[in-house]
């Protein structure tokens, strides 16, 4: 069992190793006047972490919104009233976007 753990362990540095060699080549085509031989960190900046938060919240919101759909969807095709009655919904939305857009 123990060996077992021993190469997981050992896979996973060596996975780390490559991760981080090819973030340095990245860093180093990014910022070319810094020699090859210095290792290069990047800090966390606030702004980065706001907009990945915000890009995440967006991403999420948009799965639920997808979902809801979809079940709604789903819900029209199994019921009959309620695809009725979603048709209609659909009909009088059509109809007031002709009248504010001038067509109507």
């Amino acid at each position: 069992m123990g060996k077992f753990k021993k190469e997981k362990e050992l896979a996973r540095a060596v996975r780390e190793e490559l991760e981080w060699k090819e973030e340095q080549k990245k860093l180093h085509k990014k910022h070319e006047q810094i020699a090859e031989d210095v290792v290069i960190l990047e800090k966390p900046h606030l702004v980065k972490f706001v907009m990945k938060s915000v890009a995440g919240s967006i991403r999420i919101c948009a799965t639920i919104l997808l979902c809801m759909l979809a079940i709604i969807g789903l819900t029209a095709l199994i019921y009959p009233e309620v695809r009725q009655e979603l048709l209609q919904v659909f009909f009088e939305i059509l109809m007031e976007g002709k009248k504010m857009v001038g067509m109507g």
